[in-house]
């Protein structure tokens, strides 16, 4: 009931964020049931950027007790992120159509579980 109610509640009272966090890995979700939808892949990497930004914002401005649970739920759905995006790794490093360059290969093997 969590993820079904409150976080949602708590992410469209404000937390931007944390609704942006949401909705990328809603996206991700989707994108494991249609690899090739390239609007997913998009959506997700936007949501992402976005939940990102506005996340380092509001840290710097300091936790403080009306947003430590959504900061901390952002931060979780970051981590989910991070880690369930390594399934598209190959996916997102081929070489593009047009004009045969390679895009920007994130050094995944750096970020590792301990």
């Amino acid at each position: 009931d969590i993820f079904q109610k409150a976080v949602p509640d708590m992410a469209f009272r404000g937390k931007t964020y944390l609704a942006d966090a949401m909705l990328s890995v809603a996206a991700l979700h989707l994108r494991s049931q249609e690899p090739t939808d390239k609007a997913l892949v998009q959506a997700s990497h936007a949501y992402s950027a976005s939940a990102l930004a506005a996340y380092v914002e509001t840290l710097n401005s300091g936790i403080t007790a009306g947003n430590a649970e959504a900061l901390f739920l952002t931060a979780s759905l970051i981590a989910f992120q991070a880690t369930a995006q390594r399934i598209f790794i190959k996916d997102d490093t081929e070489t593009t159509g047009n004009d045969g360059a390679s895009r920007y290969t994130t050094p995944m093997a750096w970020f590792h579980a301990f």
